[in-house]
């Protein structure tokens, strides 16, 4: 098995993940609250200084596995501040027949240029060389021993479960109503026009099932792979990190409902990525699904071993379904701290075959060091200053 690792960062109310495969490196959401943001300027810093000088000098790949701004705003800052661009950015695509699509844009658009000093994922996109939206039965072949193979959201609206489909589309109603309203208001309505357009753009031409390979590229003939040191004096993190803030929003209950709707439909349709190294299953990332649509995957998957050498909790570790039940894995990361509302699922830790389960609460990053099946090295930086610990075990 080829030598990769896995780092996880603590970003305090969000995911923050990076697969270093060879001259690739791979996020799979890099993200924090804004509500986090003020507090902890001087942390998230760390977290994207740490992260460029990985990120810098990599093919960069980026899977966002919602919209949700939690999952995306680091890697925004990221490629604002650095003036970096992806060779890949990978989102999850909205299923054929889904009910309403044209209003679900829609809503998309005002939800992002609410956002817009936020450097919503429309701006993502435009930081890509190539840009793909995924659903289930696609794959990412990374190259000959890393391949990633998409779970969920369905390719059709009619493989979701059937309570799913309803309650998607009464949030998809409901939220285009407020959102007309909104973009009225605040006189949004030819930037959401725009914006409309570009999400028709992204998500025109999926209609089939995918097999992407991603590109192979010689790093000395990029211009932008420069030295992460030489570029920090022209950037001004702080002030990216502190631009926005939620207090305004708050006080508009409209505005709160409406991103509320979004946020929920974000989670039903949150990508479930599974990578493969060297046809071992290696890493299994959950995004936002709920528990009904972990019991679904249960039905559909049952067929394949519940096993992979590392898992991320869905949804900060407070969303748990079937699927997990039995799951067999040597490291489960939980994203949860105390800014989540609610507890970590208290299964992640007795109904799940983990080795190591680590909530995120104890750690500034972790990095899992992979040397061999089942044989990693943990690494990282633990406030109960436990720095590194060696692990043989056989799934």
């Amino acid at each position: 098995m080829s030598k990769t690792k896995i780092i996880f960062w603590n970003t305090f109310h969000g995911d923050a993940s990076l697969i270093i495969h060879g001259n690739q490196g791979i996020v799979i959401d890099l993200g924090a609250n804004p509500n986090v943001f003020r507090k902890h300027t001087k942390e998230l810093k760390k977290v994207l200084r740490h992260f460029a000088l990985i990120f810098n000098s990599k093919i960069r790949i980026a899977y966002i596995t919602h919209y949700h701004y939690d999952h995306y705003s680091l890697l925004a800052t990221y490629l604002n501040a650095f003036k970096k661009n992806l060779s890949n950015l990978f989102l999850p695509a909205i299923p054929k027949n889904f009910p309403e699509e044209k209003k679900l844009f829609y809503e998309l658009a005002v939800y992002f240029m609410i956002l817009k000093k936020y450097y919503a994922i429309p701006i993502l996109t435009e930081s890509a060389d190539r840009v793909n939206a995924l659903a289930r039965g696609d794959s990412i072949i990374h190259d000959p021993i890393l391949k990633a193979e998409i779970l969920w959201p369905p390719l059709d609206m009619s493989d979701m479960p059937e309570a799913v489909k309803n309650r998607i589309k009464i949030r998809v109603i409901e939220g285009y109503e407020i959102g007309k309203k909104i973009a009225k208001e605040e006189n949004l309505d030819r930037e959401v026009d725009d914006v409309y357009d570009k999400l028709i753009g992204i998500y025109s031409e999926k209609k089939e099932r995918q097999i992407i390979e991603i590109p192979k590229t010689d790093l000395s003939l990029m211009s932008d792979f420069n030295d992460v040191e030489t570029r920090e004096d022209n950037t001004n993190i702080d002030s990216l990190l502190t631009d926005f803030s939620f207090k305004k929003l708050g006080k508009n209950n409209q505005i709160k409902k409406f991103i509320d709707l979004l946020s929920k439909l974000g989670n039903d349709i949150s990508l479930v990525i599974r990578f493969y190294l060297d046809f071992i299953p290696f890493a299994l990332f959950l995004g936002d699904v709920p528990d009904d649509i972990l019991d679904h995957l249960d039905a559909i998957e049952q067929k394949l071993l519940k096993i992979s050498i590392f898992l991320r909790a869905a949804h900060h570790g407070t969303h748990y379904g079937q699927y997990l039940n039995g799951y067999d894995s040597c490291l489960t990361w939980i994203s949860w701290t105390k800014y989540l509302r609610k507890g970590p699922r208290i299964e992640y830790f007795k109904d799940i075959d983990s080795i190591y389960t680590l909530l995120a609460e104890h750690f500034d990053y972790l990095e899992v060091y992979v040397r061999g099946f089942c044989h990693f090295l943990l690494k990282g930086e633990s406030k109960f200053k436990i720095r590194c610990s060696e692990c043989f075990c056989c799934i």
